[in-house]
């Protein structure tokens, strides 16, 4: 498995131009989903064990704690390990990282036999709710109109580009360049 690598002076840059919201998110999704044993072989501060220090920390200390993690190797083995725990999330996490697709709640959950949490407050346009465990990085967005109500699952673009890093490239990622352009039958001047 071959990871996305950036150096540190560019992964600072990118977590940098993250809002604060996608940094806990990640961090938050760490803290849920890994074992116990395993965030022990991780340097963490003791603050991101409590939420709600964890929420008032400030960016600059997130970030610190995510740039220590995402230079780790180990991490991002254990990251992908949790990400593709079960069939149904090793799918969906594939196609929506890097083919940047949506799915249809009630495809997904009939064709893995998952359930998915409805949301608990009815709104007026759009409702949205993350889902549980492994997909909690997976919004559930049930939209309403006087013509046809959608109901899609997706990740947000922020989050799919920091996923990217922590997830396994596929094997037709790295685009090999032509080195004789073909003619065509139509010449522009």
């Amino acid at each position: 498995m071959e990871f996305l690598s950036l150096d540190k002076k560019e992964l600072r840059e990118f977590f940098e131009n993250k809002y604060k919201r996608y940094i806990e998110q990640i961090l938050d999704y760490m803290i849920d989903n890994f074992p116990k044993e395993d965030l022990k072989e991780f340097p963490i501060p003791d603050f991101m064990f409590n939420k709600t220090k964890r929420y008032q920390a400030t960016k600059g200390k997130l970030l610190s704690v995510i740039l220590e993690l995402f230079n780790n190797p180990r991490f991002i083995t254990k990251f992908h390990a949790i990400l593709s725990r079960s069939e149904a999330s090793q799918h969906l996490y594939y196609k929506m990282i890097w083919e940047n697709r949506r799915f249809d709640t009630a495809d997904i959950v009939s064709r893995f036999n998952i359930k998915i949490k409805s949301p608990k407050v009815k709104s007026y346009d759009a409702d949205r709710v993350y889902l549980e465990d492994e997909l909690s990085l997976v919004i559930r967005v049930i939209r309403y109109s006087y013509r046809v109500d959608s109901d899609i699952i997706y990740i947000e673009e922020d989050i799919r580009e920091i996923l990217k890093l922590l997830y396994p490239i596929p094997n037709d990622y790295k685009l090999i360049p032509r080195t004789k352009i073909i003619d065509t039958e139509f010449t522009y001047s």
